[in-house]
């Protein structure tokens, strides 16, 4: 089976309750839900969180919800609660880690990223990167870079610039994980590279996980604070997104 997860917590220390605010009328959690439902390599969606809420939102959007209401470190860790608490999750063999907070992600990404761990089989995890956008700069630190090998593999994560890298790529932070690797990513302490920059990928890496990263011009927006909200909602009304 190949799972889509979505991890949506309550608690955001810059945007509290986050996953339940709405856009354009819809929960974020639900619309990240519809993207998850488009995706057609993924055989089931659940939503892990440790909010009743946040559950039920998710339920009236069309995926499954599980409350585990125990702390996690990450949502990759929160994801492995979920494999470890149920038994319809536990046979998932690639995870995709399909974060709460992007209400414009593509279904085609998610499949992106798992056409490409299918493709490679010594990657063990695949993840996606776009171009700079305009306006956007190398330097902002809220904008994950990555440096890519001419192999396509990660080579380094950053929210500073990556000196030396050519044109800025921006990583999207979608990712499709082998089960095993995921296994051997939450049974590692964080690092201090990745405590630094809080960044979880940097973790991955220091353990000598193959990340094949694919390009893939998302129109994605994260959404960290409440005025990401009305970001969302000017990207929705925009003629290319009808």
């Amino acid at each position: 089976m190949i799972l889509g997860a979505i991890p949506a917590r309550w608690g955001s220390t810059r945007f509290p309750g986050k996953a339940l605010s709405e856009i354009a009328g819809v929960p974020l959690v639900g619309r990240v839900v519809r993207a998850a439902l488009g995706a057609r390599t993924l055989d089931a969606v659940v939503v892990v969180t440790d909010h009743a809420g946040i559950a039920l939102a998710a339920e009236t959007a069309g995926a499954r919800a599980v409350v585990i209401e125990r702390e996690a470190a990450s949502g990759t860790d929160r994801i492995a609660q979920l494999l470890a608490a149920d038994r319809a999750c536990d046979a998932a063999r690639i995870v995709v880690n399909i974060q709460g907070d992007e209400p414009l992600l593509e279904p085609a990404a998610i499949d992106a990223a798992v056409e490409a761990l299918e493709r490679d089989p010594e990657a063990d995890i695949a993840t996606l990167a776009r171009p700079l956008r305009h306006g956007e700069s190398a330097d902002d630190p809220h904008i994950v870079k990555v440096e890519v090998g001419s192999d396509g593999r990660a080579r380094k994560f950053s929210r500073s610039r990556i000196a030396g890298s050519g044109e800025p790529l921006v990583h999207i932070g979608l990712y499709a994980y082998r089960r095993d690797a995921i296994e051997r990513f939450v049974a590692a302490a964080p690092t201090a590279r990745e405590n630094a920059e809080h960044l979880e990928q940097l973790r991955a890496l220091e353990l000598g996980l193959v990340i094949a990263v694919v390009p893939f011009d998302s129109r994605s927006i994260g959404v960290d604070t409440p005025e990401d909200v009305a970001r969302v909602e000017a990207a929705l009304a925009e003629p290319s997104a009808r």
